[in-house]
Order: structure tokens, then sequence, then C-alpha cells
């Protein structure tokens, strides 16, 4: 019968954006080819707001089919909304939601993108530091755990990134950098007009395709992943961030959605949250969590650290390895969702 498209997405020229277009356009064929009789509303959850809310309302009647598809962000928070006022007969839920129909966007793109690095040089061997925690957004569990980090003396113990407040924030600015330059990340992501704190008032690049300074990344053990969502009851989000010390050859902490352990061994990876006094049983925070990891790993010897490492490396070289496959795997899913 017909198909409904209610669509914002990225600019084309970022890179994000690009890929977002080509594969949101790959989704909408499937469901033509899959759904050619009936009414389909397929709405990209990108970028969503009044005009979203404008575009439903002129939706015609009967709705058999919808098909939310949420790929460049974590799910909206109004997407239950809208689907009370789309009333479908079926809803389906795509990409970045918790179902049948997820695929994870950012595997496909960096993929293609993300930087090669040889095995041999990301392998630990002149510890100097002993944890990295990169944080660009200032968002809340970030800024919680760098706070954390200065009320406990521990700050100059890793290296520590944490980007300007959102413009209109109030709260004190926690910023700290390692002193990059917008202009050395422009072939990584960062696609932003150099020069112009209008579009990144954080004031750290925007690398999404390489793992960042390389001096600190070769000579690090622990990587702590500053995720974009922390709350675990809602939608997993996984993305770039996630990805890098998995990549990297690093063993890894998340400060974010902590059932994404039990994410990464389901589709195949190993974690190492047991290796320290990281307690996802009885009821402490996440950021306790994260400064008691810190503590036990700044009490450790480099060498106690590098014999850790050692241990480690048939894990961390199996999760590189598995990676590959398992990004060409999201690839194929994006591709045959029904």
């Amino acid at each position: 019968m017909s198909t409904t498209i209610i669509a914002d997405f990225f600019p084309a020229h970022w890179v994000y954006g690009e890929y977002e277009q080509q594969l949101f356009t790959g989704v909408v064929q499937q469901i033509e080819q899959r759904f050619p009789d009936t009414h389909n509303v397929v709405l990209n959850l990108t970028w969503d707001g009044p005009q979203t809310l404008e575009a439903i309302k002129n939706i015609d009647q009967p709705v058999h089919n919808l098909f939310l598809v949420a790929s460049v962000d974590s799910v909206a928070t109004l997407w239950k909304t809208y689907v009370n006022m789309i009333n479908a007969e079926h809803v389906y839920h795509i990409g970045n939601f918790d179902s049948d129909y997820q695929y994870n966007f950012f595997a496909i793109v960096c993929r293609d993108l993300f930087k090669h690095y040889e095995t041999q040089d990301l392998t630990l061997t002149d510890l100097k530091y002993r944890w990295i925690s990169y944080n660009r957004k200032p968002y809340d569990h970030r800024r919680e755990f760098v706070q954390a980090l200065a009320d406990h003396d521990l700050l100059d113990t890793g290296v520590v990134t944490m980007g300007r407040n959102f413009p209109g924030d109030p709260r004190p600015d926690l910023y700290r950098s390692i002193g990059e330059r917008d202009e050395d990340y422009v072939e990584y992501g960062h696609w932003y007009p150099l020069g112009s704190l209008e579009s990144t008032p954080h004031e750290i690049p925007h690398d999404l395709f390489s793992l960042h300074n390389w001096h600190y990344w070769q000579h690090h053990f622990l990587h702590i992943v500053g995720c974009t969502v922390r709350n675990n009851d809602e939608h997993l989000f996984t993305n770039q961030i996630d990805f890098k010390p998995i990549i990297g050859l690093r063993p890894f902490i998340i400060n974010g959605q902590t059932r994404k352990y039990q994410w990464w061994r389901d589709q195949g990876f190993r974690t190492f949250e047991s290796w320290f006094p990281y307690d996802l049983v009885t009821p402490h925070t996440l950021t306790h969590n994260l400064i008691r990891t810190v503590q036990y790993v700044n009490s450790l010897s480099f060498q106690q650290l590098q014999n850790m490492y050692n241990e480690m490396l048939p894990d961390l070289i199996h999760n590189r390895q598995h990676w590959w496959q398992w990004a060409d795997q999201q690839k194929h899913r994006a591709g045959s969702l029904f």
C-alpha cells in the first residue's frame, strides 16, 4: 500500500550522517519488500522533537506496521509516546533497541574507518600509566566519577580528560585536557569547523576512529570506559567509545551500563571486571566500584600490573580478533532484518 517516512538525520557531510542515511535507506527498502501490502510508518529517532510530533499528527490511518529506528543516538525518551500516538497494529524496534532487530550502527562504521594498528604495537610492554579515563562530553556519571577522583586525591595517578560544560550549565567546570588539537583528529572523525567552539564547546577533539593519544595508549594498563548511557533500565547503547579497549588490546571496566558486561560476554567477548574489586552483586554505587578499582590498581607495582596484563593477553587478543568478525555480523544483521 504505502510507506510513510518521518526522519531527521545527522548532516550527510558528517561521517555518521552519511552512514546513517545509507543504512536507513536500506532499512526502508527491506520493509517495503517484506511488507508490500500494508501501510508502514518508518520513524527515525535521530534528533526528534516538535517536528516529529507534528508529522505524527498528519499520518494517515490506519497504520499496520510502525518501525522505530535508532542508530546514531541512544533510544529517544519519547519513543513510547510516539507508539501511543501512532497506534499501529504491530511495532518493530530496530537498531539500538533491546530487540530481535538490534544491530550496532557504530560497529559498521568503525569496521570501515577505524585506524589500523598492528597487534605487536598494541601489546603492553613498557608500562608508564596505570589507568586512563577519557571523557569528552560532561554527562552526569562522568562528572561524578571525575569529581570522586578529585575528592580521593586520585586525579594525577592516571590519565584523565573531561570536556567543558555544555553551554548554560551552572555547575563547576571539571575541565581536564591532555592538550590534544582538533585538527589532529579530522581524519578520525572531528567533523566540526576548526577554530570554532559553537559546535564543540567541550574543547576536546571528537575522536571516533583512533585510540587517541598514541603515547598514552601504548603505555597504559587499564581503560575505564566513559560510556554515553549510565542507567541499566535504558536500552543498551554501545558505541565507538566501548570498542576502543577491545580494538586496542586493553582490559576495561565500564563507567556506564553495567549490564553491558554480560552483553559483551553474550556477544562472544571476554570481560575483566572479575580481576578487580568491582562488585556487581552487592548494592555499591557505580562510582564507588570505579574508585575502589583505581585504588587497587594504584596499589600494585608496575611489574605486578605487567604480570596481570600478560595473563590477560590471550583474552585480549581473542577480543581484538573477534571484534572484526562481530562487526561483520552487525553489517549482515542490518542488511537482513526480516
